[in-house]
């Protein structure tokens, strides 16, 4: 009886024994399973985030291309605009000089027909060197005859014109030099805002692949941790 007492309380003790080693397994399992579950959700949630990134990156690649087209296309269209306003400054100067050339061979052979004393007596003075003291010296009186009456009819009214055209070629001038220099900076500012939308793809498409090497690494994260949790008892 005593053996037998004694057998009963081995027994006692080796059935605590392995209930306390199977409540530990139970509860290693469990913790297991339960650090496999956090994990997979972890990984989850960071490869929605990663891929949401890279779509993001995606859409902004996208725009900043679009951008980069439309400025090529504004300059293209710019120095178009340019060549043919050019084109017409070119022809409205050819045609302002050739009316004043026509002009003032008109006016010069007026001054012929209608002073031809006066006309004869200022380009002799203008072919006659100054001497000292005639700097005041009264001009012939067929020429102040001619002074008087250039002041108007049809030899006023032709140097009225001519001065219009020379007016008109001075204005041209002045447009074209305008209308070039806001070309030439409308074109500085587009290629450095080229040059800088360039940098932007360069930076996300480094983004994009650090992403995607992220995503890649996550996903075979995900697949181990998943066969991991399949494998336990």
């Amino acid at each position: 009886i005593t053996d037998m007492v004694a057998q009963l309380e081995q027994d006692q003790k080796d059935e605590a024994t392995h209930r306390d080693w199977c409540n530990g397994e139970l509860h290693t399992v469990a913790g297991d399973t339960q650090a496999a579950n956090w994990k997979k959700d972890d990984l989850t949630t960071q490869i929605n985030s990663l891929a949401q990134n890279i779509e993001a990156i995606d859409a902004e690649l996208e725009t900043t291309r679009a951008a980069i087209a439309e400025a090529k296309v504004q300059l293209k269209r710019a120095g178009e605009d340019r060549e043919a306003a050019n084109k017409v400054f070119q022809q409205s100067v050819a045609d302002q000089r050739g009316t004043v050339m026509v002009l003032d061979k008109a006016l010069k052979r007026l001054e012929k027909v209608y002073a031809p004393k006066a006309a004869a007596a200022k380009s002799f003075l203008e072919r006659q060197p100054s001497k000292a003291g005639e700097a005041n010296k009264p001009a012939p009186e067929g020429f102040k005859t001619y002074e008087k009456k250039n002041g108007g009819g049809v030899m006023g009214l032709l140097q009225g014109i001519l001065d219009e055209a020379k007016a008109m070629e001075l204005e041209a001038l002045k447009a074209e030099h305008d209308s070039q220099a806001a070309y030439e900076e409308f074109m500085k500012d587009s290629n450095a805002s080229i040059k800088t939308l360039n940098h932007e793809i360069t930076d996300k498409t480094e983004r994009k692949a650090a992403a995607e090497a992220e995503l890649v690494q996550a996903q075979d994260d995900q697949k181990r941790t998943l066969n991991d949790s399949e494998n336990l008892p």
